[in-house]
């Protein structure tokens, strides 16, 4: 008799501690992530960042800077590929940490000033391999940096995402398209407008027209 209720209690334990598990683990909440564009992360194992390069901006962008791909062959609306080349440049590398499961949407903040400057590719490494999407026709930020939700114009959204380090990649297409941060939101919360930045670490370039 003293057995089985030992083994009662037990069972009653361990059913509790399940339980207390099941509602822990269903509260917690993915962080919200931002990330400012200038702050690549490319290795020597990487493709090169350039043509991409970081503009200093006394206003608009947060953290006072932005990158965009410039005019390297001097001819207006000088296009690159769409199809991504991990054996060339104009790659940006950013991490970010998922610490649960979550849906992922992505917003950008972005200054597209005109119909042949509103394009580049985008994925996450791990969860797109080779695959690119295209950001393309972006509207809403012709005028100066706006946040705009990347799936309005391209990019997929993603569903039960599991914990872990993900890599956001994106390479240019149209030339001065400006990027100035991207939103990676988790609970489907919009980027905070008031949102200021972080402090630039990368040395600036002047854009060559």
């Amino acid at each position: 008799m003293i057995i089985n209720k030992s083994n009662r209690i037990i069972k009653y334990f361990i059913t509790i501690v399940f339980c207390l598990l099941i509602i822990f683990t269903k509260n917690i909440q993915a962080q919200n992530v931002y990330i400012e564009a200038d702050q690549y992360i490319n290795t020597n194992g990487n493709p090169a960042f350039a043509p991409w390069i970081i503009v200093e901006e006394g206003s608009g962008a947060t953290g006072k800077r932005y990158i965009t791909y410039t005019n390297m062959k001097h001819v207006d609306n000088y296009k690159h590929s769409w199809d991504g080349d991990d054996k060339i440049g104009g790659q940006a590398h950013y991490s970010f940490n998922i610490d649960a499961l979550c849906n992922i949407r992505i917003w950008g903040r972005v200054h597209c000033p005109t119909p042949e400057d509103d394009s580049f590719s985008i994925k996450i490494l791990e969860l797109d391999d080779c695959n690119w999407d295209r950001i393309n026709n972006v509207d809403g930020a012709e005028e100066g940096f706006e946040w705009v939700n990347l799936a309005a114009f391209g990019f997929k959204t993603y569903s039960n995402v599991s914990p872990g380090i993900y890599t956001l990649i994106i390479q240019p297409r149209e030339n001065f398209t400006k990027i100035d941060a991207f939103f990676i939101s988790t609970d489907g919360k919009k980027p905070d407008r008031n949102y200021s930045g972080k402090l630039p670490s990368k040395k600036p370039a002047k854009i060559k027209k």
